[in-house]
C-alpha cells in the first residue's frame, strides 16, 4: 500500500465515515465518499463549517477510507504551511489530498501559489483535493483569482450543524462504538449540565468513557454527578 503520512486519528479510531453522524449532510456524504472512490469527475470539493461541526472529522475519515481503498493518500492542515513543501515533485497517480484550515491561507499570496501548484499537481495526476475551511470560499480574502476558480470549480458545501436532537443521536452513536450505552434520562442530565457543543459534547465523551472505565462504574446519572464534582 502506498500510504504518504499517518493520520491524526482520535483516539479509538473515531474519525472514519461510520462515527460521522450524518444528520441533513446525506449530500456531502455522498460526494466525499465519491471523490475518495476517485468516481467524482472534479478533482476537487470543498466543505466549509463553524468551529466544532466535524471538518476535521471528515478530512480524517477520507484518509481512513482511503487506506480501505488502498489509495495513495495525504493529509495536511495549513496550521503548519511547512506541510506543503513536501508536496511538490512527482506525486503518486490519484492521489487523494485533504487540505484543512484553508481559511488560514487569506491575504498570504506566497501560501496561494503553492496551494494553485498543489491543485495542478493534483489534477495532472489524476488525484483529488478535498479542502476544508471555516467559510464560504467568496469569504475567504484570497488575492489569486485563478486559485478562487479551481477552489470553487467542484462545488462548495456547508457542513450544517447539528441540532439537539442530533446531537444526542450523535452521543448515543459514538457511546455505543466505545461499548456503553446512553440512557435517555443520561442524555437529559448531559444536555442540561453541560457545554452543547459538539466539541465540548464529543471531548466530554471521552473523558465519561476513561471515568467510568477506572472507575467501573456504569454511566449512570449519579456517576455523572460524581463525575461533575470531580472534574
Amino acid at each position: 500500500m502506498n500510504q504518504q503520512t499517518v493520520i491524526p486519528h482520535a483516539g479509538l479510531n473515531e474519525q472514519t465515515l461510520s462515527s460521522f453522524y450524518v444528520g441533513e449532510n446525506g449530500d456531502l456524504l455522498l460526494q466525499i465518499k465519491e471523490a475518495v472512490a476517485g468516481t467524482r469527475a472534479d478533482p476537487m470539493l470543498y466543505l466549509w463549517g463553524e468551529r466544532g461541526s466535524g471538518k476535521t472529522h471528515l478530512l480524517n475519515a477520507c484518509c481512513d477510507l482511503a487506506i480501505a481503498n488502498d489509495r495513495p493518500y495525504r493529509y495536511l492542515s495549513l496550521e503548519d504551511f511547512s506541510q506543503l513543501n513536501g508536496m511538490f515533485g512527482k506525486m503518486s497517480s490519484s492521489l487523494l489530498v485533504c487540505l484543512d484550515n484553508l481559511h488560514l491561507a487569506e491575504t498570504d499570496s506566497g501560501i496561494e501559489i503553492k496551494l494553485l501548484t498543489l491543485y495542478e499537481q493534483v489534477k495532472s495526476c489524476n488525484g483529488h483535493l478535498i479542502a476544508a475551511g471555516l467559510m464560504p470560499l467568496n469569504e475567504i480574502r484570497l488575492g489569486l483569482p485563478d486559485l478562487v476558480s479551481r477552489l470553487s470549480s467542484g462545488g462548495s458545501f456547508r457542513l450544517v450543524p447539528l441540532c439537539d436532537s442530533d446531537k444526542r443521536k450523535a452521543l448515543e452513536q459514538r457511546a455505543s462504538l466505545r461499548g456503553f450505552s446512553l440512557e435517555p434520562a443520561v442524555l437529559d442530565f448531559i444536555m442540561t449540565h453541560f457545554d452543547r457543543d459538539t466539541t465540548s459534547l464529543f471531548s466530554l465523551l471521552d473523558r465519561i468513557d476513561s471515568a467510568s472505565l477506572s472507575s467501573h462504574r456504569r454511566v449512570t446519572i449519579p456517576f455523572l454527578k460524581d463525575f461533575l464534582r470531580s472534574d
